[in-house]
């Protein structure tokens, strides 16, 4: 079932709320999820944030659609979500964090991106040992976090944990007055279609092993989520031409001479498989960025150009505002 036509709300000129912000990529997460699942949790009028525009999105925005699903599906159906984690191609950001070479290294990226993107809602990981983590959430700003968006992080962070080797992951609540709650063991959900009888705030993640695994480069991941869907065919076209010279412009009369189809045909079919050019142009840009930056031997001035932004500063400006950071701080992070 596509997702109707109206945006989800823009962080562009918007003062800050109480509410503060969220990962763009992860409100992506949740309105795929929640799609492909239970779509009649989803507001009417909808469709996926542009997560190459902006790093951020407005948290309350997030955390309504998650309440919204947690009150109607429980825990279980929150702690599902994780799956379409492993289904995501590219992004940035999950990219650099499946590429720690040990559960530690994951808990330091983790909490460094938290504070580069400004995040409310955050979740300190405490090694306990060399197979578990002690997690607490909180918000920044004060206050208590909702239980449906402390068992998608859990859930999240559950998946990259996998993902990077480790084995027979389990994830329990610890709350400090009730006895602990199993809500994923070795890998499967444990809990139900119910809320949550304990406090989510406190938490442990354990894992029986840790087996790494070989890292894949940027340049191979496919975009999925993050832009569009390079499997979509005229998508998967106009993607593979932006790849085979990133810092070529590619405008629509170009595109159309190469592909020997008008323009009107390609920007109708882009639509229906929603996305667009720019946004197909930032993401292929982005994952080669973030290639070159990982590969520390080109300047960031010699990578703007290969990736074809105007000048060095033009390349800080748009990556900041597509992956809340600066260049040089995600090179230094994909490096640790």
């Amino acid at each position: 079932m596509a997702i109707v036509t109206h945006r989800a709300p823009s962080t562009k000129n918007r003062p800050e709320t109480a509410d503060g912000w969220t990962s763009s990529g992860l409100t992506a997460l949740v309105i795929r999820g929640l799609e492909a699942r239970r779509p009649d949790l989803l507001p009417p009028s909808l469709v996926m944030p542009e997560c190459t525009h902006t790093a951020r999105a407005p948290a309350g925005f997030k955390r309504d659609m998650l309440a919204k699903a947690y009150a109607a599906g429980g825990a279980a159906l929150i702690l599902d979500l994780r799956e379409d984690l492993k289904r995501v191609g590219f992004d940035p950001i999950l990219h650099v964090l499946r590429r720690s070479r040990t559960p530690g290294v994951l808990a330091e990226k983790w909490q460094r991106f938290e504070r580069y993107t400004h995040s409310t809602n955050r979740l300190d990981l405490t090694p306990d040992g060399p197979n578990a983590f002690e997690t607490l959430r909180y918000k920044n700003t004060g206050g208590v976090t909702h239980p449906a968006e402390d068992l998608l992080m859990l859930g999240v962070v559950a998946t990259i944990l996998e993902q990077i080797g480790a084995v027979g992951v389990s994830v329990k609540l610890t709350p400090e007055t009730d006895d602990p709650l199993t809500l994923i063991k070795a890998g499967r959900i444990e809990t139900g279609d119910e809320v949550l009888p304990v406090s989510s705030a406190m938490g442990r993640i354990e894992w029986l092993d840790f087996v790494p695994v070989a890292p894949t480069n940027s340049d191979t991941d496919r975009l999925i989520v993050y832009g569009g869907n390079e499997d979509q065919p005229v998508t998967g076209a106009i993607t593979r031409l932006i790849s085979s010279d990133v810092a070529r412009v590619w405008a629509w009369p170009v595109i159309s001479r190469e592909l020997g189809q008008p323009v009107r045909s390609l920007q109708r079919s882009l639509s229906n498989e929603e996305t667009s050019l720019s946004e197909l142009v930032r993401a292929v840009r982005v994952r080669e960025a973030c290639n070159l930056l990982e590969a520390d031997e080109l300047s960031l001035t010699q990578i703007g150009f290969w990736c074809g932004f105007s000048d060095s500063a033009h390349f800080s400006r748009d990556f900041k505002k597509s992956l809340g950071m600066p260049p040089s701080v995600y090179r230094a992070s994909s490096l640790g």
